[in-house]
């Protein structure tokens, strides 16, 4: 049993990175690295610190805020050069549900979105600068879609 959620892990890792990296393709320069990108942060260390809750499945995608790991998604998905689409579970535990009740007030510089490994690990960070919530799809059994628009966005 360990082993089948271990190898179902490491495919959904695969296809998750190559759906990105299709999506990417297309954007061609402006996804570039850069020197002032934030370290990559580990999942687990954020977990047994109690910054964020465990993931309820296996997500492979984490969340940050201005550089604070926020929350796990359940999907990200739409990506062009200059918009998301992520799904998340709803509810008032994260800095996100704060920004979507008030988000003329709070506007984060920035939100990283870090493809996980098996581990917990980043593999691969997706930096939205100048982030901005342009749709909310209602809540389907806790379920949250939110697309977002973005300035520009680096890989690292």
């Amino acid at each position: 049993m360990k082993h089948q959620r271990s190898r179902v892990r490491r495919v959904t890792t695969l296809i998750a990175a190559g759906a990105l990296s299709a999506g990417l393709l297309g954007i061609g320069s402006t996804a570039t690295a850069s020197a002032s990108t934030p370290p990559h942060t580990s999942a687990h260390q954020a977990i047994t610190q109690g910054l964020i809750k465990p993931p309820y499945d296996i997500n492979n995608f984490l969340l940050g805020v201005a550089g604070a790991p926020t929350e796990y998604l359940e999907q990200v998905d739409s990506l062009t050069e200059h918009q998301v689409r992520i799904t998340r579970r709803t509810g008032p535990h994260t800095i996100v549900d704060t920004w979507l009740k008030d988000p003329s007030r709070f506007r984060p510089a920035y939100l990283t979105i870090d493809l996980l490994d098996v581990e917990g690990n980043s593999v691969t960070r997706y930096q939205f600068n100048y982030p901005q919530i342009t749709k909310v799809a209602p809540p389907d059994r806790s379920i949250q879609t939110l697309t977002i628009a973005f300035d520009r966005m680096i890989i690292s």
